[in-house]
């Protein structure tokens, strides 16, 4: 068990590497998924979380759990921590478990927080003591508690969670709504579900044990198979590839009683859509973002990032992206649909 000077348990940020997503095409590829990029010039997203962390009498070193493909496009962004390899892709919740059987065996007594490496956190200041009010939670009460971003517009693109009446239990999660639907859950205080929860590792595996056996079973075998070479762990892929592909929320945060939601005002974006991505940087006074090689003229609200030179001239609330020989220009209302063309 880590323990700080004040006497006080460190937390292990557990930080999800893994996604292959395409929605920020054509930046984001599978082999250059978007935790790698940097979408403002200066650092990757993965950077960005990583540097939320530095506090050592706080945090243990982070572990980055993330398929074995992306080994040396993280190791080149990450200085110190522990690695995690999965042997394939299987979403969520098999990555999760496996990798906190893996925490647990190291320290029994481990408090954990899990968090995506992909997305923005504009109000660290509150998120840090959100983290702290989440950890006496889940220590003194053994709770899995999950951070549920205070809405400020009624986004169609993120899962919602429900909360108890006159309690901070779950009472149910939402799948993405339509924009109808997104303004009654506004209206009736859901928060939208950020993917990110502390807990105590024993009472998460309790938890998981307890709810989807057959599950803990095979994570169980494919972490006891696994192989460590320094700070590296590779999941056995005999094992691992029999899990049946589940986001933690289906295999888990749906069934148990043991989940109770933090409301975060912490200015969040998962950074999903190219008009997200434009929301969550700074720009210029013309809502301009773009690249050193772009010139504009007459031109706001939008974002370029190419790598050869581009002249914009008399847009608004466009997005223009080149990676590669590739080329997507977009009216950002409707970045969300760009899966439909590529």
């Amino acid at each position: 068990m880590l323990i700080n000077f004040q006497g006080e348990k460190m937390i292990y940020p557990l930080i999800l590497c893994g996604g292959v997503g395409k929605r920020l095409w054509p930046l984001s590829t599978e082999e250059f998924p978007k935790q790698f990029l940097s979408l403002d010039g200066k650092k990757s997203l993965l950077e960005g979380t990583i540097e939320r962390f530095l506090d050592k009498k706080l945090y243990k070193d982070p572990v980055f759990v993330s398929n074995v493909n992306f080994k040396e496009l993280l190791k080149k962004q990450t200085k110190k921590g522990d690695f995690i390899f999965e042997p394939c892709l299987k979403n969520t919740a098999p990555a999760l478990i496996t990798s906190v059987l893996k925490i647990h065996s190291d320290d029994k007594n481990a408090t954990v927080l899990v968090l995506p490496s992909d997305h923005t956190i504009g109000k660290n200041n509150a998120f840090q003591r959100l983290i702290q009010d989440a950890k006496k939670i889940a220590e003194r009460d053994n709770k899995i508690v999950l951070f549920g971003v205070v809405p400020n517009y009624p986004e169609t693109g993120y899962g919602y969670i429900e909360r108890a009446i006159d309690t901070s239990n779950v009472k149910s999660f939402k799948e993405k709504p339509d924009e109808k639907t997104a303004k009654e859950y506004i209206k009736n205080g859901y928060l939208w579900n950020s993917g990110m929860f502390l807990f105590k590792a024993e009472i998460f595996l309790n938890e998981v044990r307890k709810h989807t056996p057959e599950l803990f079973e095979i994570c169980e075998n494919s972490f006891k198979k696994g192989e460590k070479k320094d700070n590296d762990f590779y999941i056995d892929k005999s094992f691992f590839e029999k899990c049946s592909s589940v986001a933690i929320d289906i295999a888990l945060m749906e069934k148990t009683k043991e989940a109770v939601v933090l409301p975060a005002d912490i200015d969040w974006s998962d950074v999903g859509t190219w008009q997200s991505v434009w929301k969550s940087l700074k720009k210029d006074k013309n809502g301009i973002l773009k690249t050193e090689k772009a010139k504009v003229l007459e031109t706001k609200n939008c974002y370029i990032n190419t790598t050869i030179p581009v002249s914009v001239l008399g847009l608004e609330n466009v997005a223009i992206l080149e990676k590669n020989g590739q080329l997507l220009v977009v009216n950002m209302d409707m970045s969300s649909e760009i899966k439909k063309i590529i």
